[in-house]
């Protein structure tokens, strides 16, 4: 067996454990006899940590974090894409476009996309005006310059 590379094994942890007591070794407060006063103590510096205004300030930190990162109003779920109306919304674009990518005039795989984005124009989400058909490379572009 290389030097170094030990099999646990029960008689090797039994070993150690002997070795550890043999030692003194083992929690730096084991055993310790902690007085009421030390309790008292203790629990007071816990008590002092967390002010009213230490409770306020953290709370405040939070709030800016979250206006630094912002709420959506709308959020988007995978489920809307798999109802009647968005399909029916799809198929309507494929339709009046020909079945063609407005860019690059490839017939084959597309994709709908929405002009005037889906989070911020809820309301324009399933209007026929309001979508092209793309195919694949040509979404990834337009996704890119905010078609």
């Amino acid at each position: 067996m290389p030097k170094g590379i030990y099999k646990r094994t029960k008689k090797h942890c039994e070993n150690i454990s002997k070795r550890h007591k043999e030692i003194g070794a083992g929690k730096w407060n084991k055993g310790k006899i902690r007085t009421p006063e030390m309790r008292r103590k203790y629990s007071e510096g816990q008590k002092k940590s967390m002010t009213e205004e230490r409770k306020k300030r953290i709370s405040e930190t939070e709030k800016k974090q979250w206006d630094k990162i912002g709420r959506k109003k709308y959020k988007r779920y995978i489920h809307t894409t798999s109802t009647y109306r968005y399909k029916k919304w799809r198929m309507s674009v494929f339709l009046r476009d020909g079945f063609t990518c407005q860019f690059c005039e490839t017939k084959g795989y597309l994709e709908a996309h929405h002009i005037k984005g889906w989070a911020e124009y809820p309301k324009l989400r399933f209007k026929v005006v309001n979508g092209i058909a793309l195919c694949k490379e040509c979404h990834k572009l337009a996704n890119k310059i905010k078609l």
